[in-house]
């Protein structure tokens, strides 16, 4: 999350290689995997955000789409056992927020749960 929000595109590729989200045997543009992300991350990117049923329907749309480069990078990763749970999770929750319209400092929320994520640019 941390690499993502600092747009560390190679040190996130890098990171999925070592925690088996990207195979050894598989090469793919450490800018789209970046790219691919977006919807994790846009949310905390701002300083307040807004989910909508619109902005998941786009997002769904860009990684649904096979024309688009950013979307044929979801088939090239893999999702580790032990992260399954907390894949459906986020996406459950990023769902209900959609539905709620919730709208908050979603970054200032993740760093009081998870200070290692805190963005370069907010630590100097």
């Amino acid at each position: 999350m941390k690499n993502a929000l600092d747009n560390d595109a190679q040190a996130l590729y890098d990171g999925f290689k070592k925690d088996g989200f990207i195979l050894p045997e598989v090469n793919v543009d450490p800018n789209l995997v970046l790219e691919f992300l977006v919807p994790l991350v846009e949310p905390l990117r701002t300083d307040t955000f807004k989910y909508s049923r619109e902005w998941l329907r786009d997002q769904s749309a860009r990684v649904g789409d096979p024309r688009n480069p950013t979307a044929k990078i979801g088939f090239q990763l893999n999702l580790p056992a032990e992260y399954v749970l907390i894949h459906r999770v986020t996406m459950g929750t990023t769902g209900i927020f959609c539905q709620l319209e919730a709208e908050g400092r979603w970054l200032d929320e993740a760093i009081i749960w998870l200070p290692e994520i805190t963005p370069a640019s907010l630590t100097r």
